[in-house]
C-alpha cells in the first residue's frame, strides 16, 4: 500500500530537480541489518525509550538497519545489473559491528533523532566507497549509525538526554551480508520498501 505522508517518503533527501524529471521514480537503499538477537535488543530499547517520553505509536513497521547508500532511478534497475553488482560487492570481507551507546542529532529544524553510535566505522566507509564506485555515484562523507527514533520533539530533549545517560548499549554482531531494498514513488504516492537481494560478503 502506498503512502502520501511526505514525512515517510524517504530516509534520504533526494534533489528536488530529480523528482521533477519523471512521475515515476525507483528508489534504492543498501543496508546492513543486525543479527536477530541484536535486532530484538534494539526493538526492546526502542520500546523502552518510547514509553519513557510517552511517544504515540507510529512507524510500526520499523526494522533496525544501518544505511550505506541510497539512490534513485527513473526506470527500474534490471536484474542483470544486480548480478554484475553482486560479483563486485561480494569480495568485500565480513566484519564485526560494535555499538557504542546512544547519541542524538537534529532532524530537520524542529526535532531530533535518537541513534546508536557505531564504534568501528571504517568498514562502513570503505564499503560505501565500493558501493559508490560500483553504482557510479560520487562517494559521500558518511556518518554510520542506526536510528532508534526520529522526529522527536525538542520538548522531550531533557527526557531523551536522561535516557541516553542511563542506558548502556554495547552489543555487537558480525556483518555477513548486505541487503538491497527497492520501492516505487509515483503520482499515487510511495510503496513500502522490499528486499530484492541479499549479497553475502567474503569469508576471511
Amino acid at each position: 500500500m502506498k503512502s502520501k505522508d511526505k514525512a515517510q517518503l524517504s530516509l534520504f533527501d533526494f534533489p528536488a530537480h530529480d523528482k521533477q524529471k519523471s512521475t515515476e521514480n525507483w528508489q534504492y537503499l543498501v543496508v546492513v541489518t543486525p543479527s536477530q538477537e541484536v535486532k530484538e535488543s534494539i526493538l526492546m530499547l526502542r520500546e523502552k525509550f518510547r514509553k519513557s517520553i510517552n511517544l504515540k505509536p507510529y512507524n510500526l513497521k520499523y526494522t533496525p538497519h544501518i544505511a550505506l547508500i541510497a539512490f534513485q532511478k527513473s526506470e527500474k534497475v534490471e536484474m542483470n545489473f544486480w548480478n554484475s553488482f553482486e560479483i563486485k560487492i561480494s569480495n568485500f570481507p565480513k566484519f564485526v559491528v560494535k555499538f557504542d551507546g546512544l547519541g542524538n542529532q537534529l532532524h530537520g529544524q524542529r526535532s531530533r533523532t535518537l541513534y546508536l553510535k557505531i564504534d568501528n566505522q571504517q568498514p562502513f566507509k570503505e564499503l560505501h566507497k565500493l558501493l559508490s564506485f560500483s553504482l557510479t555515484i560520487s562517494p559521500r562523507n558518511i556518518f554510520p549509525h542506526l536510528i532508534i527514533e526520529n522526529s522527536i520533539s525538542k520538548d522531550s530533549l531533557n527526557a531523551m538526554q536522561e535516557f541516553i545517560n542511563n542506558e548502556i548499549f554495547e552489543k555487537k554482531f558480525k556483518c555477513t551480508n548486505i541487503s538491497i531494498l527497492e520501492r516505487l514513488m509515483d503520482s499515487d504516492g510511495v510503496s513500502g520498501y522490499k528486499i530484492i537481494r541479499n549479497i553475502p560478503l567474503k569469508d576471511v
